[in-house]
């Protein structure tokens, strides 16, 4: 996540100074200046992405002893909402979830993922392995439905996506 940071931040900061290269002589390069700004507002909107997922990631980690079981539970929650609707539409609708389940990868697991540095830091590590590991099976069998899902084998699917709820579940616990 730093060297993001770091190249979306010099990319602004390049963009700055070409800028003002460019505008600065007598005639200005209104083009060379353009460029210039665009590759700048090009940064300023990647830092902003990067700074929106890093706070997603510090939600995750967050402050409160039960931010990461909170967390962990709402995706729980989704993972429950997803298949129950999987299990009850019909087969012309199931393509609609295909992107429900890439969401829920992104916004539900993903960031405990990558906020592993900071877990570590907040819960040391072997309560932070005693919670990741049911994660990580969880995360492998969500990905397996995801996988699944993608290439239409709905009923596959469904059954990576229940296998996952227990070790979601048994994370929760170890993360209280």
């Amino acid at each position: 996540m730093k060297m993001r940071q770091v190249a979306a931040g010099s990319l602004v900061g390049f963009g700055l100074i070409f800028a003002v290269l460019f505008a600065a002589p007598i005639p200005p390069k209104w083009g060379d200046f353009a460029l210039a700004v665009g590759g700048m507002l090009v940064g300023l909107v990647w830092l902003a992405r990067l700074t929106k997922q890093t706070n997603r990631l510090n939600g995750a980690a967050g402050n409160g002893t039960d931010n990461v079981a909170t967390f962990l539970k709402k995706t729980a929650e989704q993972v429950r909402r997803i298949l129950l609707n999987l299990e009850t539409t019909n087969k012309q609708n199931w393509s609609s979830f295909r992107n429900e389940l890439t969401e829920l990868y992104v916004s539900g697991f993903a960031p405990i993922s990558e906020a592993r540095d900071r877990l570590i830091e907040r819960y040391g590590v072997k309560r932070y392995a005693d919670f990741m590991i049911p994660f990580a099976t969880a995360e492998r069998y969500f990905n397996r439905g995801v996988s699944a899902a993608m290439d239409g084998y709905w009923v596959e699917s469904i059954r990576s996506l229940k296998e996952c709820l227990p070790f979601l579940e048994e994370a929760i616990e170890k993360a209280r």
